[in-house]
Parts: structure tokens; C-alpha cells; sequence
């Protein structure tokens, strides 16, 4: 929601700030349908999710210092993100239970709308807070990286409920 401001502030055009920041939207709407294909062929929705994750913290990190190249970044940005939904979503059935299916998918959605009510403000308050984009893309780095843990953490917890099953006599 800033990128705009801050490539006009490095010195682009108010046109060509919001064209490239818009630019991130077009892997999604072509490579989405390709995600979803690979998932459901070949699995690994954790391993698809963690490398997006990492590679949204990578991209986001190098914004700032990297104007020059700023139009690659920004589609490796749109392609990173999209290797996150699509497996996301059809990774619920797996990990909630069918008779809680529903409030599996109620509690994803809900995230996600918190995501997208505070994530701005919060990348913005950082900016005013910090007086630097720089702090802003690092919490963005941050908040990407999270994808990547919160993978690991489910990984493990699924592998430790498999290593230790509850025998019911």
C-alpha cells in the first residue's frame, strides 16, 4: 500500500510507481491455476509454502536497496506470493478434521482478513514510527518469514502426532 510512496520518493513517476507496484498482481493471475496443477499432481504443499515464505523474506529484504532493479523484485514478489494461497488452502483438509472442516476454513479466512486489516497498518505505522521504508519491508521480511516457521512448526507437530500415537484401549 506504500510502495508507491516510496518509489515516488525515489524518484519515479506517481504513473510508473503505481504500474510497478500493480506489476506484482500478474503472476498471480497467470501462475495461481499452474500452483494449484502442481500441487495436486506432485503434493508438497508445506515445502511450496516455506519456499514462498523464504522467498518473499528475501525480496522484501533487498526493496529498499535495490531501485535499480526494482521491476524484476517486484515480479519475483508476485510470484513468491503466489506459492503460498493456493497450496494453503487445500492443505486444511489435512490438518483439520473432516466435522471441523468448516471452522478450519472459518479460522484461515479469519486470519486473513486480520492480515489484510492490521498488515497495513502496521507496515505504516512502522514507516512513521522508523521514518524509513527500510523498517517497513523488514517487518514485511519478518511477517514472511513466519510463513516459513509456522511451515516447520506444523511439519514437526504432524510428524510428533504420527511418532507418538494415542492408543485408546
Amino acid at each position: 500500500t506504500f510502495t508507491p510512496d516510496f518509489l515516488v520518493a525515489n524518484g519515479f513517476s506517481v504513473a510508473k510507481a503505481g504500474f510497478i507496484t500493480g506489476s506484482s498482481m500478474w503472476p498471480p493471475l497467470l501462475l495461481s491455476p499452474i500452483v494449484g496443477f502442481v500441487i495436486h499432481k506432485v503434493g508438497l504443499k508445506r515445502t511450496i509454502i516455506t519456499i514462498g515464505g523464504l522467498a518473499l523474506t528475501v525480496s522484501m529484504t533487498l526493496v529498499p536497496s535495490s531501485i535499480g532493479w526494482i521491476m524484476p523484485l517486484v515480479m519475483l514478489i508476485g510470484v513468491s506470493q503466489t506459492l503460498v494461497p493456493p497450496p494453503t488452502f487445500s492443505l486444511i483438509p489435512e490438518v483439520v478434521s473432516p466435522q471441523r472442516l468448516g471452522l478450519g476454513y472459518g479460522i484461515l479466512i479469519t486470519c486473513q482478513n486480520l492480515g489484510i486489516l492490521i498488515g497495513p497498518a502496521s507496515v505504516g505505522l512502522i514507516t512513521d514510527v522508523a521514518g524509513s521504508y527500510q523498517a517497513s519491508y523488514a517487518l514485511m521480511a519478518g511477517l514472511a518469514l513466519l510463513i516459513a516457521i509456522s511451515m516447520a512448526l506444523l511439519s514437526w507437530q504432524q510428524k510428533a502426532k504420527f511418532d507418538h500415537p494415542i492408543h485408546e484401549g
